[in-house]
């Protein structure tokens, strides 16, 4: 409804609580802007309507994403991805986030004939193998499954996976990232998002295939990122992107 002018802050906290109430705002309010161009007033005046509510364990507010209705789940995390970043996550957020990864897969095997042809590699040349459950202050976020080729990063260890392996590459190996090809789908949680993200059955997945390649060229990575459906969303350019690599 717009064009209210309500002067007092409390008046504005009662008439959002009875739009709770009557189901009009069931997940998220309006952002603080928006908010105050519906009430005809300051922000400010918005910042104190809300203080009300969350007073009264009626909403809750997540810097940077928003205000939550508490009827409903609302993520302690949520993080906004860039299509085309090209850093690695703990490089992201390691000065904002506490950032942590647990690792149920690390081992060196050869590559599968899709995986050979996406990492443009002979198909008896040997393949890092890993899978990551990756938290964000001690909350799963997303698993994340990559393959890169040995020759690349020959002395990896299960320590370096417990912190930054695009950091390791850039600051050890002198490796350079270059272009990123991207495939997004949506799937039903299975049975390793249940286990480690913590899903429902046929929770929604948002999930990312990523072929990365050094800056020569060279592919450095493939890998498929699975994100729970209330711990992250994508912000995508309008860049064309050419999807080039294969999925198994």
């Amino acid at each position: 409804m717009e064009g209210i002018s309500l002067s007092k802050y409390k008046d504005i906290a009662d008439d959002i609580e009875s739009k709770i109430a009557a189901q009009i705002y069931t997940d998220r309010l309006p952002d603080q802007t928006e908010l105050a161009r519906i009430y005809c007033t300051s922000r400010v005046t918005i910042v104190r309507a809300l203080k009300v509510l969350i007073d009264k364990n009626l909403v809750k507010t997540i810097k940077g994403h928003g205000t939550y209705i508490n009827s409903q789940t609302s993520p302690d995390v949520f993080l906004d991805f860039d299509i085309n970043e090209k850093r690695g996550l703990t490089s992201i957020i390691e000065d904002e986030l506490d950032i942590t990864n647990d690792i149920f897969t690390f081992k060196v095997r050869m590559p599968s004939s899709s995986e050979a042809h996406s990492l443009d590699i002979d198909a008896f040349e040997q393949v890092y193998d890993i899978a990551r459950v990756r938290c964000i202050n001690r909350q799963a976020v997303k698993i994340e499954y990559s393959v890169f080729p040995f020759k690349l990063l020959p002395n990896l260890t299960e320590e370096t996976l417990k912190h930054s392996v695009y950091q390791y590459a850039e600051n050890q190996q002198h490796l350079k990232i270059g272009d990123i090809h991207q495939i997004i789908t949506a799937e039903k949680a299975n049975s390793y998002d249940i286990k480690y993200l913590h899903c429902q059955k046929n929770d929604p997945i948002l999930t990312i295939h990523r072929q990365v390649l050094l800056n020569d060229g060279r592919p450095f990575e493939i890998s498929e990122s699975r994100i729970r459906y209330d711990r992250g969303s994508l912000s995508i350019s309008n860049n064309q992107v050419d999807n080039k690599f294969l999925l198994d």
